[in-house]
């Protein structure tokens, strides 16, 4: 069965899927769109509503998990193989899986945070609002079950306080330099405006 391994490391020489680089595109993104913001508008919207939607475009959520709120699903069977004195066998078991709902950004789970682990949870499905917890051959105490679920889920909320720890960081950071971008942003035009006139041309269109 392929499991669906989270949070960027699906082998331990995988380096792809950074979440640093997706901060960073955002941010990217972000400042393309305030030098992209229309001039006369730009001009005459309040520089505090300007930096609000641009910071909200900024903003990172970190997917929250909405543990009191999972559900266990219809079981199902399903054949796991096994080594029987060197040959390779097959026996039917039973699947058990606990559906996790989660609020927030759906791609921070295939991203990897700069501290992260060559081991990292593997879910059964990952949904745009739900993940989907296995164990095959359950035990046969319901308590044990519940255990192992509760270790799982235990291992995401680890690898979610690290990426919420550098998203954290990165929203402060939009927080604290979009102001000062869009009010330097603002006295460029004006600069340029003012250039402009000082010709003593008169400007198209106006």
């Amino acid at each position: 069965m392929n499991y669906v391994a989270l949070f960027g490391r699906s082998s331990l020489n995988d380096f792809s899927s950074l979440l640093s680089n997706a901060l960073g595109s955002n941010a990217q993104a972000v400042g393309r769109q305030l030098q992209n913001w229309d001039a006369d508008d730009l001009l005459n919207t309040p520089e505090e509503e300007i930096s609000e939607r641009l910071v909200r475009e900024g903003t990172v959520h970190c997917p929250r998990l909405l543990t009191d709120q999972a559900e266990m699903l219809d079981a199902t069977e399903v054949d796991m193989d096994y080594m029987d004195f060197g040959e390779r066998r097959t026996r039917r078991v039973t699947r058990m899986v606990l559906a996790v709902p989660f609020e927030g950004e759906r791609v921070i789970f295939t991203l990897r945070a700069d501290t992260s682990s060559s081991n990292p949870p593997r879910v059964l499905r990952l949904n745009a609002h739900e993940l989907h917890l296995v164990v095959d051959d359950p035990p046969a105490d319901g308590a044990q079950l519940r255990a192992q679920f509760d270790d799982q889920i235990a291992k995401i909320e680890q690898h979610l306080a690290w990426s919420r720890s550098q998203i954290d960081r990165h929203n402060q950071r939009v927080r604290d330099e979009l102001p000062k971008l869009v009010a330097e942003r603002r006295e460029q035009l004006l600069a340029t405006r003012k250039l402009q006139s000082d010709t003593g041309y008169p400007t198209r269109g106006q």
